[in-house]
């Protein structure tokens, strides 16, 4: 009898062990998983930050190329309107008016 109390005591010893080691694990595994999703986190940022990035570049691009075109068309404007500018860049509408214009001066 008393034998068989001390197995009950330990089999129930080895229970709560078997129960502790099982919570072990478990917060183990929730540990790695939070692991897992955070390296997951970081690798999404990762790809987002290099895709801003790649936005950025077109962005500037697209900029420099209007820049440019506004550089070329002050340009054009300028020529356009300087005394005695030949009229081959002003508007046919505009270059008609100037014409009328010098007829009716003359």
């Amino acid at each position: 009898e008393s034998l068989d109390a001390t197995l009950g005591a330990t089999q129930a010893k080895i229970l709560r062990y078997d129960s502790l080691l099982l919570k072990v694990q478990a917060l183990e595994a929730a540990e790695q998983l939070q692991e897992t999703r955070a390296g997951e986190a970081h690798v999404a940022a990762v790809a987002n930050m290099a895709c801003v990035r790649a936005a950025l570049a077109i962005a500037a691009e697209e900029r420099d190329a209007l820049q440019d075109q506004l550089a070329m068309l002050g340009e054009e404007h300028a020529a356009a309107l300087a005394p005695g500018a030949p009229g081959g860049s002003l508007s046919p509408r505009k270059q008609e008016l100037e014409r009328q214009l010098e007829e009716h001066k003359a």
